[in-house]
């Protein structure tokens, strides 16, 4: 499952941004991470503007392929670059869809635990199939 990790940063010292910016670019390209976008060009259209300087959006194969990339010794002198001059953080997320969380298509509707009809009431209060609850 493809997983994004967004870069928040405040620089406070920019000696650290030009030799971060040369390389690690291409250790993200060796975790077969891509750039979705990596600007200082950030507006707020909603809310109490963040404290930023530069956003990254990268994009990754995997949660272990952004793990193995923050832990390449190569990176390490960079990221302790960056920390000394700056207020950053990393975030992940993955590609799940915020209504199979909140919404009416949960996943667990979609794709039932063997269990699921045992202890699964809907407002009429009959217990549903597992086979009718894959159908919805």
């Amino acid at each position: 499952m493809a997983v994004y990790m967004i870069a928040d940063i405040k620089v406070t010292d920019n000696k650290w941004v030009p030799a971060y910016a040369a390389s690690v670019h291409e250790l993200v390209h060796k975790y077969g991470g891509k750039y979705l976008s990596r600007s200082g060009n950030v507006k707020t259209l909603e809310g109490k503007p963040l404290e930023t300087d530069l956003i990254a959006l990268i994009q990754f194969p995997s949660t272990q392929a952004v793990k193995s990339f923050l832990a390449d010794p190569k990176y390490v002198p960079f990221a302790a670059a960056r920390k000394n001059g700056s207020e950053s953080r990393f975030q992940l997320i993955d590609d799940t869809d915020v209504e199979s969380l909140f919404g009416p298509a949960r996943a667990q509707y979609r794709q039932p635990s063997p269990d699921f009809a045992a202890r699964q009431k809907f407002p009429h209060g009959r217990a549903v199939t597992q086979r009718r609850c894959q159908a919805l």
